[in-house]
């Protein structure tokens, strides 16, 4: 019934006619709200995931509840994908149009409202960052020597769990499928992040090897 692409006439138009002073952001964010998060837009988003939904989750842990991923915990994360997705068109045309300087805190501020959305069924926020905050954990107990290097760098287990999460939220969940395990997509960001910013990186300095065989006139090697 064209209903999206109606609101995606409409919103841009509106955008693109108003500057920030006369549309300001947090209009903009009301509409987005409006239009689509709490409208029939939203209902057929869910529609649309339980039509598709593939994944039979079946872990269970006793010791933390908080790791345990139901169907319904991940029927949830694809919801807000599918409604990230629906709005990540609108969102960066404004940050286009109206020239917003950190783009990430921006789309951070709208999906923190859809993540309030399902806050009665669950706040998955705590439970992105548990899961986060238990794989890193355990990475550190297994790579202590060089996680005891990182004060300098203002890193630790909660801090590097913050980004791991604010990660996941902005770059993996807009690029769920029906056909993989999300949970698992979410598990493997967690470890990518978490080699390329502390266990996988290089030094600042390079080994040099020295040989002590070559010598100069003055039977001076490397290593003397």
């Amino acid at each position: 019934d064209k209903e999206y692409m109606a609101i995606l006439f409409r919103l841009k138009t509106f955008m693109d006619k108003n500057d920030s002073m006369s549309y300001p952001q947090e209009y903009f964010f009301n509409d987005l709200e409006r239009y689509i998060l709490r409208s029939t837009i939203e209902a057929k988003v869910k529609n649309m995931v339980e039509d598709n939904y593939q994944l039979d989750l079946n872990y269970t842990n006793a010791k933390s509840p908080s790791l345990m991923y139901t169907n319904e915990h991940a029927k949830i994360l694809l919801k807000m994908s599918l409604l990230m997705d629906l709005c990540i068109p609108l969102l960066t045309n404004y940050a286009y149009m109206h020239k917003v300087e950190n783009v990430d805190e921006y789309l951070m501020m709208f999906y923190d409202r859809i993540f309030m959305l399902y806050f009665n069924q669950v706040d998955m926020y705590t439970k992105l960052y548990d899961t986060a905050y238990t794989n890193i954990a355990a990475n550190q107990k297994n790579n202590i020597g060089i996680w005891n290097k990182q004060d300098i760098r203002a890193i630790d287990v909660p801090t590097h769990s913050s980004a791991s999460v604010r990660n996941i939220i902005l770059n993996i969940m807009p690029k769920y499928s029906f056909e993989q395990n999300i949970i698992s997509f979410n598990f493997a960001s967690i470890r990518q992040t978490t080699g390329f910013a502390i266990t996988d990186i290089s030094f600042e300095f390079n080994y040099v090897s020295i040989s002590s065989s070559k010598r100069d006139e003055d039977s001076v090697s490397d290593f003397d």
